[in-house]
């Protein structure tokens, strides 16, 4: 028995070692995603984008495309687009961050308006962090990301209306965001053909210092209010030699009633059904085009359906196409390019309304590119452009937009993707 202790002690002892050297091996990779994790629920917050306050998405590769990239996986960014295709990935951890600057501007009219105020203007600058992380396994693959697929943030100088500077300077605040932490999972058939899917829960945050449909300020007092939802989505891949499809459906995701702001509406805000699907040809080895529809659901949900005056902002669904192309010039370059139209969310009766909330641009273009580093790491870069649309209430909508006829409101945005991708 003396003999046979030290042999038992060295086996758990050998286990032990083994067990630190995977974990070290894991440890810089920990670290960083807590890093982004901490990044995210703190400065996690959006430019309005050409789909709302939903992005085109929050990573180099499919903002380069300007969006089509459900038929073509290119990082751990299915995981939230479409989860089926991380079947053609490899075990990789995707970093990414978006610089975004961009300009809002407000040409109260109206009733309501300040007398000789002239256009109020927004500059904002602000980081996006993301992070997901694929496990292919033998019949498929495992992924986990966090990013913040919705935001916005208006800071104006000076209130939207005389009433406004009544109540002490309010009336022209708004910031939300909602990080979203998405777990995943794709299996692929003999078929060739992979289904995948996710659940996902989120924190969504928002203060505001809006006036109420009483023309009272919030009770809120523009303070941060912290709220939890939870959605769902499935999605279908195959690719092809030449062509791969792929389409998939996020459910809307459901959230509590931020109770800070019950004065303002009482409706929960969720996010709506969205659903994309595209076509992708590879027309030679190294060059590939997709074309992609999206649909978003907006009418679905109250807060973002029903008029100013019920309690809503009176967005309406969208429908969009994205183009995207990718050209792999040599074994470490590739160059990708795209360009996305979206129609807009907020019609010529609601401007005034939502102006805390305002007009989307509805085009926008985009080009970046991938370096391959080494075998196991790749860098990436994007620049995208949101044309300036600038729209005018017509007054032909509820009590807002009668106070309000004439508003102009106007967006546009400059975007900055940084990506790093490491293979393990």
């Amino acid at each position: 028995m003396e003999g046979e202790k030290p042999q038992r002690t060295w086996s758990l002892q050998g286990r032990m070692r083994f067990s630190f050297q995977r974990l070290r091996c894991y440890s810089t990779t920990a670290r960083a995603v807590a890093v982004v994790l901490l990044a995210a629920l703190t400065m996690g917050r959006a430019a309005y984008a050409s789909e709302g306050i939903m992005l085109l998405g929050d990573d180099p590769i499919r903002v380069g495309r300007a969006g089509a990239a459900v038929a073509s996986p290119g990082n751990a960014s299915c995981i939230t687009l479409n989860p089926a295709g991380m079947v053609d990935l490899d075990r990789r951890v995707d970093f990414d961050m978006s610089v975004i600057r961009y300009r809002l501007a407000l040409r109260a009219k109206g009733i309501a308006q300040i007398p000789f105020a002239g256009e109020m203007t927004d500059y904002e600058l602000q980081g996006l962090p993301s992070v997901g992380i694929v496990w292919p396994r033998e019949d498929g693959a495992l992924g986990l990301s966090l990013h913040v697929p919705v935001g916005a943030m208006v800071h104006f100088p000076r209130p939207r209306t005389w009433v406004g500077i009544l109540e002490g300077g309010t009336d022209r605040n708004l910031d939300f965001a909602q990080p979203r932490l998405t777990l995943a999972y794709a299996h692929k058939f003999d078929s060739e053909w992979a289904v995948g899917v996710s659940l996902s829960g989120s924190i969504s945050a928002g203060r505001t210092d809006q006036m109420t449909s009483l023309l009272l300020p919030t009770r809120g007092n523009n303070e941060w209010n912290y709220v939890f939802g939870a959605g769902a989505g499935i999605g279908v891949y195959r690719a092809g030699e030449r062509w791969s499809f792929g389409a998939a459906v996020e459910s809307r995701q459901w959230s509590q009633v931020f109770a800070k702001y019950r004065d303002i509406s009482s409706y929960a805000v969720d996010l709506p059904m969205t659903a994309q699907t595209g076509l992708a040809y590879r027309i030679t080895p190294a060059l590939q085009v997709e074309l992609d529809y999206r649909f978003i659901n907006w009418s679905d949900v109250k807060f973002f359906h029903e008029d100013n005056a019920h309690q809503g902002i009176g967005w309406r669904d969208q429908h969009g196409v994205m183009c995207g192309i990718e050209w792999q010039a040599t074994p470490r370059w590739t160059f990708r390019g795209g360009y996305s139209h979206m129609t807009p969310a907020v019609g010529g009766d609601h401007v005034f309304g939502t102006a805390l909330a305002p007009l989307m641009v509805t085009d926008h273009v985009a080009a970046g590119f991938t370096r391959v580093l080494n075998d196991r790491s790749e860098l990436h870069v994007t620049l995208a452009h949101w044309f300036e649309r600038r729209q005018t209430d017509t007054g032909a909508g509820d009590v807002y937009s009668h106070l309000g006829k004439g508003s102009q409101s106007s967006v546009r945005a400059d975007w900055l993707t940084l990506g790093y991708s490491l293979k393990f």
